[in-house]
């Protein structure tokens, strides 16, 4: 059984078929400036200068300086000069030994005042870290349990590291005995 389509196919209805023919007359291509977005390939050569107009902005001239005008300056200038003006800046001037010795001294005292404790470096870290937490967490503010921060140092005496290895290396067994988190099996 041989299958011939032809178009209008049998299974369209005489109402559709004037409607088919706009939709192909809606699917001729369109003007590249309503195609969105192209590239140069897709639309005519020098398109883009020739049939737009190009928009910019023009500054004042800025012009230069007349003989006039720079002799007006420079009479300005010795004017304020001779008057002592210098539209009013201040400059603090001392020797460089006072303010040393006065810098000096006033550190010394503040580091003296300034000492800070461990209670309050352990309030600074529980907040920094409650702060963290609730940042972190999905809702909101989260009160984990406290959290103590220690500095300690351990070491491993040389004796345990000594443990028969069962024909390991001894050398790098010391080493993971000491690396945190580790469990040797044997």
């Amino acid at each position: 059984m041989s299958v011939h389509t032809t178009f209008p196919s049998p299974h369209i209805c005489a109402c559709c078929v004037p409607s088919m023919s706009e939709a192909e007359r809606g699917m001729k291509s369109r003007d590249w400036r309503l195609m969105g977005e192209i590239d140069a390939r897709s639309r005519p050569k020098n398109s883009l200068a020739a049939g737009m107009p190009v928009e910019y902005e023009r500054t004042r001239c800025t012009g230069t300086l007349s003989d006039k005008d720079n002799r007006e300056i420079q009479r300005l200038l010795k004017e304020r000069i001779h008057e002592g003006r210098f539209d009013n800046f201040e400059y603090d001037i001392c020797n460089k030994e006072e303010a040393s010795a006065e810098y000096t001294a006033e550190d010394a005292t503040a580091a003296q005042d300034q000492e800070v404790k461990r209670e309050d470096i352990e309030g600074l870290f529980q907040e920094i870290k409650w702060e963290l937490d609730a940042l972190t967490s999905a809702c909101g503010a989260w009160h984990s349990a406290d959290t103590r921060m220690y500095a300690e140092k351990r070491t491993v005496p040389e004796k345990k590291a000594a443990v028969h290895t069962g024909g390991r290396d001894a050398k790098s067994m010391r080493v993971l005995r000491k690396a945190k988190n580790v469990r040797i099996l044997k």
